[in-house]
């Protein structure tokens, strides 16, 4: 089975603009997410999964400069970019890590391959994780079972589409040492950057490092988790709004 880590990445946020651009260090976020994945060697290829918008080209230049594969697909339709990205790179399941996640636990990627690779699972995830720490598994031939069945084009938030068909076999990993529902992780506002450059700094600008060692800062310093505090409340009330818009 061929397994393929797709950083998944637009460059059209509003919330905070060019967040992946945004810099620690000498490195912006999209690229020191990039290293990060190119250090595990569990998936069979790592590849860039962005679209055909003119925009989202300053991002397949950091995939040439750090000799990453990518593929440029629909704008709006994540399912389809990512079917695309598979099918062109041969894949026979993906790991899905959204760019905006430069703290993804790498430790759950490779747990996650492990169980794609005994071909019983259709989509493999993990269960109450910090935002921001999670990926997601995926057959494609599963995805392509969605793809078929779907009606929406605007696939922004997809995991739905495969927990709430019984037709496919899931497996939601468990991983007790990281619970923790008040971490936060992603990049969505200005406060999540200001933690993540407190975290970076507090890991000692490292790529490499357990994800265990990021729970152990929040148990070490208790007001990390202050600092994006209203920033939760805010995606929460985004959340609202996005789904009045929807439905």
């Amino acid at each position: 089975m061929r397994i393929g880590c797709l950083i998944s990445a637009r460059e059209k946020s509003t919330r905070l603009k060019k967040k992946l651009l945004k810099r620690l260090g000498s490195l912006t976020i999209i690229e020191y997410l990039m290293k990060r994945l190119k250090l595990i060697n569990c998936v069979d290829d790592l590849i860039l999964s962005t679209s055909i918008n003119k925009k989202d080209l300053v991002l397949v230049k950091y995939a040439l400069k750090h000799k990453i594969n990518f593929f440029c697909g629909s704008e709006n339709d994540k399912l389809l970019r990512y079917l695309h990205t598979a099918l062109s790179y041969k894949l026979d399941s993906i790991i899905v890590v959204d760019a905006d996640d430069p703290f993804c636990f790498t430790d759950v990627i490779s747990k996650i391959a492990e169980k794609l690779k005994t071909n019983k699972y259709d989509y493999v995830s993990a269960k109450n994780l910090p935002i921001g720490a999670s990926s997601t598994g995926i057959k494609v031939s599963a995805l392509q079972k969605v793809i078929s069945i779907k009606k929406e084009e605007d696939t922004e938030v997809w995991g739905g589409y495969f927990l709430k068909q019984k037709q496919f076999k899931k497996y939601l990993l468990k991983f007790p040492k990281y619970e923790n529902s008040n971490i936060r992780l992603t990049l969505d506002y200005i406060e999540d950057f200001v933690l993540i450059k407190k975290i970076y700094k507090l890991l000692r600008y490292k790529f490499k490092f357990k994800s265990i060692d990021i729970i152990n800062l929040f148990n070490k310093n208790k007001k990390l988790i202050d600092i994006n505090k209203r920033a939760k409340k805010k995606y929460l009330n985004h959340l609202k709004k996005s789904a009045a818009v929807r439905f």
